[in-house]
């Protein structure tokens, strides 16, 4: 099971005519949500939100943020976090390790985010996140060059 979750305006109601309708929502925040729930199947994670819907939770959840993406048929990259149980300790630890290593991913220091991730991956080989971000350090170390790219560009929906 995937979640992806978006806060923003969409037009609810009935879509169709008198003989034939059905209850739906469009508009972009309808988009940007079914893409955000799809990206969960890249990062290999369950529940993602946007920077929108995460701002608005307040400080009840453990969230980390697991950096910029690129979906399909949205122009602008999205910020997505992921949600972890809040009473989780080994979670915690975990998102304060990502974060450090997306920090310095995103400020292009590749050694340092590799070695960052490669300390604590082993300890948490189920998490999608890390491996991603371990391989696209990586990347940024073998093919270094002036076309970085914080936003990971997702292959499809």
């Amino acid at each position: 099971m995937s979640i992806g979750i978006h806060t923003g305006i969409a037009q609810v109601g009935n879509i169709g005519s008198r003989k034939k309708f059905k209850y739906g929502a469009l508009g972009h925040a309808v988009n940007l949500a079914s893409r955000v729930q799809g990206a969960n199947k890249h990062l290999r994670t369950s529940l993602l939100v946007t920077k929108a819907t995460h701002d608005a939770l307040g400080s009840g959840f453990l969230t980390r943020r697991i950096g910029a993406i690129q979906v399909v048929n949205i122009e602008q990259p999205v910020d997505v976090f992921e949600i972890r149980p809040l009473d989780d300790e080994r979670a915690r630890v975990l998102c304060q390790l990502y974060e450090k290593a997306l920090a310095e991913f995103e400020a292009q220091e590749f050694r340092r985010a590799a070695r960052t991730l490669g300390d604590f991956v082993p300890n948490y080989e189920d998490d999608g996140p890390a491996h991603i971000l371990l391989w696209r350090a990586v990347n940024g170390l073998v093919n270094p060059g002036p076309s970085f790219e914080q936003a990971w560009k997702l292959p499809g929906k």
